[in-house]
């Protein structure tokens, strides 16, 4: 009787399932994919990097440098003025890799602010990346988050040149 239910069984025409193909389910999968990191990332923006996320995070699939062309290097630096995490005191202060956030000139904390448009011992280097962002038509005071946090890709050239100029490697 078994035997005879199991051949039976197979006879029946049951849909084939293993025709549809993989590829088809691509698309929901990247969509719920995409929210759930979309989720997940604005949780944490909330807690972790705060800064970046209030002054740089946008919901495009493709990042700031996509179709810009680019060094590697002037990406990474970007990215780390961006994020904040970069090798001056006071970031280094933070982690505790150096006991003091003051600058070598002793008078600020060293920040990218301070390097880019105060400290003394880079005087000379400014000079050129001012004279050169006023024909961009950017006037000074600058603070570097408004020219980082929606790129203006020449002037993030600028900067890299500049701490370059400095032997500065950020």
């Amino acid at each position: 009787m078994a035997d005879t239910l199991a051949k039976n069984g197979t006879k029946k025409n049951y849909p084939n399932f293993s025709k549809i193909p993989f590829t088809d389910f691509y698309e929901k999968i990247q969509k719920l994919t995409y929210a759930s990191t979309e989720r997940q990332l604005t949780s944490q923006g909330q807690i972790k990097g705060k800064k970046y996320f209030n002054m740089s995070y946008n919901k495009s699939r493709k990042p700031w440098f996509h179709n810009k062309k680019l060094k590697r290097e002037t990406i990474v630096t970007i990215n780390r003025i961006r994020a904040d995490h970069y090798n001056l005191a006071e970031s280094l202060a933070k982690i505790n890799v150096v006991n003091s956030p003051l600058c070598n000139c002793n008078k600020e904390v060293q920040n990218i602010n301070h390097i880019l448009w105060q400290c003394i011992l880079f005087d000379k280097q400014r000079e050129k990346l001012v004279k050169s962002l006023n024909k961009l038509k950017f006037q000074l005071p600058l603070c570097t988050d408004m020219l980082v946090s929606k790129p203006h890709i020449r002037s993030c050239e600028l900067i890299c040149k500049f701490l370059k100029e400095c032997k500065l490697q950020i």
